[in-house]
């Protein structure tokens, strides 16, 4: 008998097999996360943690000028966290998507900042990433 292989990519393979409160679980209301699911783990946690905000959360650009996340666009510039060389960097936005309504936290430092953000956006701690639901 011959064995067949059937290529399969890790979005397709978690909406074929998963269940969600009883009912298949499918990514057709977040297509954002199809990207997410298919990339390789190593690449993953920088494309991951620059998502997840409030619509109305304010970020600032690197020149320092305010601006609500909803006026993002692609190649924005703003200052981001780089983990390897443990200092903030300039950096631009690579995509801005809507991600429907979900549970939101908001997230206090002991400096006092704060951000509104999703149940599963990704925080860098002194322990490495936490999802905000995990605080």
């Amino acid at each position: 008998m011959e064995r067949k292989t059937v290529e399969i990519t890790p979005s397709d393979f978690v909406e074929s097999f998963f269940f969600l409160r009883g009912q298949p679980f499918s990514l057709d209301l977040y297509p954002h996360m199809r990207q997410i699911y298919n990339t390789d783990a190593e690449k993953l946690v920088m494309k991951f943690s620059r998502q997840c905000v409030v619509n109305d959360q304010i970020v600032r650009l690197s020149s320092g000028l305010p601006k609500k996340v909803t006026e993002l666009k692609p190649g924005d510039p703003v200052v981001g966290f780089n983990t390897k060389t443990m200092k903030n960097e300039v950096t631009s936005v690579k995509n801005v998507w809507d991600n429907g309504v979900v549970d939101c936290y908001e997230i206090k430092t002991r400096m006092g900042h704060s951000c509104r953000v999703t149940y599963n956006h990704p925080l860098w701690t002194l322990d490495g990433w936490k999802d905000a639901e995990k605080f």
